[in-house]
């Protein structure tokens, strides 16, 4: 027999154990955050091997141009989809995704917008295969399109391959079958063909509602989203016109090394969407609070982890100038602190702010690069930037919502309390 006092001596040892692990590793497990953090580092790597693999079969030089039509057709696919992706997610979220809705948000709208941009960007571009790099950006907005549908339909890792893997997939598979001349042409066949395949699905799940109703293009998720791949770009673009062509070639691979740290962003997003919609649907503040601070805590740690060791794999490079690394590094943690910010505006029906938000750091570093003359100064403007828009949507969330999207929310477990005066 186990005398009382030794029951109650157990029952400490266990939660001095529990106490001993993360809460945030606990959140993370009972969310199935780490499977969706280790596939997320696994299509990193998967994406990088296709790139590298073509870079291999093809040579350097039909590298480089398939690399320019691909890059340029990532921009045309947020441009023509108007928003629909998220519209989609907010929607599919909240269980209102109607079929016809779905038709005209994910085909009518980017078909319509696809012409204007072919038709436009030809006249000013005629060098270009437009018509090959606008039908590959439709291909790829309605599968973001089809992956916002199939996250409302919990589909978390399944919506997030479909996203963010199948494109390079495709446009590998493309490549080493129809060859370098056919890449755009032999994506776009095989894009289409799971897009056909994941549509069927959800019709088989009965995950569109049979009505007519069509909810109102918004401008401030199509303004966030092109202001994002705008942001995500504006320093390598604009710092280029200043900076030598073997500094820039030095700062975009660092850049590129810094921005791993924001990878666990898309995990939180993804895993905390639907929660986020459905909390905003019911008018629901706690709910909507924990939905925020959960996206924190996926986010945050492993985003910590992985700012360590990009310095420390900096420092050990000679060739790469340690400060511009430390301070794109940090930027990409300041970031993360602010993860849940994006998600709760653009879920909450407050997308404009967020839009605002990244159109003000788009201007900051517009202006502060007319002083940029090296490669540090071109990542202090970049630094104070996203510094600038990531402060003003947690801001304006917080007086708005009454929520606290950044990672000192966190802190509120012990009672402490965040307020602006």
């Amino acid at each position: 027999m186990i005398s009382k006092s030794e029951t109650e001596g157990l029952n400490t040892s266990k939660a001095g154990i529990e106490r001993m692990i993360p809460r945030h590793v606990r959140d993370m497990m009972a969310r199935h955050a780490f499977g969706a953090l280790a596939l997320r580092a696994g299509m990193v790597a998967l994406n990088f091997g296709i790139m590298m693999g073509i870079a291999a079969w093809v040579g350097m030089a039909a590298f480089g141009q398939i690399a320019v039509m691909w890059s340029t057709t990532l921009v045309v696919a947020p441009i023509i989809a108007c928003g629909g992706p998220l519209l989609i997610l907010r929607n599919a979220s909240q269980g209102r995704m109607s079929g016809f809705d779905f038709l005209v948000q994910a085909v009518l709208i980017p078909g319509a917008a696809c012409v204007c941009v072919a038709f436009v960007s030809g006249a000013l571009w005629p060098n270009m295969a437009w018509g090959e790099i606008v039908l590959g950006g439709f291909f790829i907005n309605l599968l973001s399109c089809l992956a916002s549908a199939l996250r409302g339909r919990d589909s978390v890792n399944i919506s997030m391959i479909t996203r963010d893997c199948v494109p390079l997939i495709a446009l590998g598979a493309a490549v080493f079958i129809g060859g370098p001349d056919n890449a755009l042409r032999g994506a776009s066949l095989v894009m289409g063909a799971f897009a056909v395949f994941a549509l069927l699905y959800l019709i088989r799940a009965q995950m569109f509602l049979i009505t007519v109703d069509v909810s109102k293009p918004s401008m401030g998720l199509w303004g966030t989203s092109v202001l994002g791949v705008a942001l995500s770009q504006v320093d390598i673009i604009v710092g280029g016109s200043v900076l030598s062509d073997a500094q820039m070639g030095i700062y975009a691979l660092v850049r590129r090394v810094a921005n791993l740290i924001a990878l666990p962003v898309t995990v939180s997003t993804w895993v905390t969407a639907k929660t986020i919609a459905q909390s905003h649907r019911d008018q629901d503040t706690q709910a909507l609070r924990r939905a925020s601070d959960t996206g924190n805590r996926i986010a945050f740690g492993p985003a910590v982890v992985l700012w360590m060791v990009v310095i420390v794999g900096l420092g050990g490079l000679s060739n790469t100038p340690f400060m511009v690394g430390f301070i794109l590094a940090t930027t990409a943690l300041l970031q993360v602190a602010f993860a849940s910010s994006l998600p709760v505006a653009t879920l909450s029906e407050l997308p404009h702010f967020a839009a605002i938000s990244r159109a003000m750091s788009v201007i900051a570093y517009a202006v502060m690069s007319i002083f940029v003359a090296s490669m540090l100064g071109n990542a202090i403007a970049y630094a104070i930037a996203i510094v600038i828009g990531c402060v003003f949507l947690w801001c304006v969330l917080w007086r708005k919502l009454g929520v606290d999207t950044s990672v000192m929310a966190l802190l509120s477990s012990q009672g402490i309390r965040w307020r602006l005066s």
